[in-house]
């Protein structure tokens, strides 16, 4: 046996060197924690009372406050650690994810809509509408030709996280745009704030993948000595900690819900600088314990199914969103009061499904 397939069992199943196992887990974790939101937001949109009373609301709350950010950060990390960085590569790219956006939303609005309009209940403007709205697809194609530019300028990273962080300044003190046509307030809600259906406008989420480059070039410096990497992790992990503490007693001290300001993915979508502040923290102390346990990890099992997930995250996004779709659109009698079935079967298909479509999509050259 080669080395290779010492570390690994098999010759094929060996994770490039390039790649960083805390990164790679950060990102699978980010990933897999979206599919039990999108079903707990569509049952709690259907249904008379959410499911799972005040602590799965909590756990998902929880969720909703790191995940989409945690998302964004390690985009900005892996534009920073990527061979592949040039402003046309991050160009391609970025456009790669636009189109990816409008292929999914027809996949998981138009099409089950226009099947349910065929079926008997006309739904069809529903899913025109939705196929133009704020996704986190959009925002990453978005951003990604926004770094590019500034790589194109030569502007440092520092100045364009300074940038992204007045722009989010900004979108606080800007109003909700008021637009009379409903289909390009939808699009609209790609750039800046319509209505609670703008999830992800590049104006006030542009400052995520920003941070994520900025701290980009510390952890590839450290991510080849074990030491130096366990320090950056644990000190990020004491900072966000206490910053999180801090905030969460003056919020309480306050009157405020500091669990909603976390969750304010699931609520309003509101990303205020409070927002920002708070869910970064969050997000920052979940990667790290995440980070810190994956330096603890020898297994070449276990590494390979994190790079394997993690390598066929867009994949996953893009299947478990759009059998979400088609339960909401044509099997909602089904689903409706099985929570826990539904979620689980979403997992399963995914999980299941997202790596071999994924081998697939690389065997015949396609990459997204």
């Amino acid at each position: 046996m080669t080395p290779s397939a010492n570390a690994t069992g098999t010759a094929k199943r060996t994770v490039p060197p390039s790649r960083i196992l805390e990164i790679d887990a950060a990102r699978c974790l980010a990933i897999l924690s979206l599919p039990m939101i999108h079903c707990y937001e569509e049952f709690a949109l259907h249904s008379e009372a959410p499911p799972g009373g005040d602590v799965l609301r909590t756990i998902v709350m929880l969720l909703c406050g790191f995940a989409p950010y945690l998302f964004m950060v390690i985009m900005g990390i892996n534009t920073t650690l990527s061979k592949r960085n040039s402003p046309s590569d991050l160009a391609r790219r970025g456009l790669r994810l636009i189109l990816c956006f409008f292929a999914l939303n027809v996949a998981r609005f138009l099409l089950p809509s226009a099947t349910e309009s065929i079926l008997g209940e006309w739904c069809l403007p529903d899913g025109v509408y939705f196929c133009l709205t704020s996704d986190i697809l959009f925002l990453a194609g978005a951003s990604l030709l926004v770094i590019a530019l500034s790589k194109r300028l030569s502007i440092k990273p520092t100045y364009l996280f300074a940038f992204s962080l007045a722009l989010l300044f900004a979108s606080a003190a800007i109003p909700d745009a008021s637009v009379e046509n409903e289909y390009l307030g939808a699009f609209l809600g790609n750039f800046i704030r319509v209505d609670s259906d703008s999830c992800f406008p590049l104006l006030s989420w542009l400052v995520y993948p920003c941070a994520g480059l900025l701290a980009g070039d510390t952890v590839k410096a450290t991510s080849a000595d074990p030491a130096k990497k366990k320090r950056f992790w644990m000190g990020t992990l004491c900072i966000s900690a206490f910053l999180l503490a801090c905030l969460w007693a003056i919020l309480k001290g306050s009157g405020h819900n500091s669990l909603s300001i976390i969750g304010t993915t699931m609520t309003e979508y509101e990303n205020r600088p409070l927002n920002a502040l708070c869910c970064m923290s969050w997000t920052c102390l979940v990667a790290s314990v995440c980070a810190l346990w994956c330096i603890g990890v020898k297994s070449g099992r276990i590494r390979y199914a994190i790079y394997s997930l993690s390598d066929a995250t867009l994949v996953f996004y893009c299947m478990q969103w759009i059998i979400v779709g088609w339960l909401e659109y044509l099997a909602w009698d089904f689903c409706n009061g099985h929570f826990i079935l539904t979620t689980v079967l979403v997992y399963l298909v995914s999980t299941i499904l997202s790596p071999i479509i994924n081998n697939l999509l690389k065997a015949k050259g396609i990459s997204i």
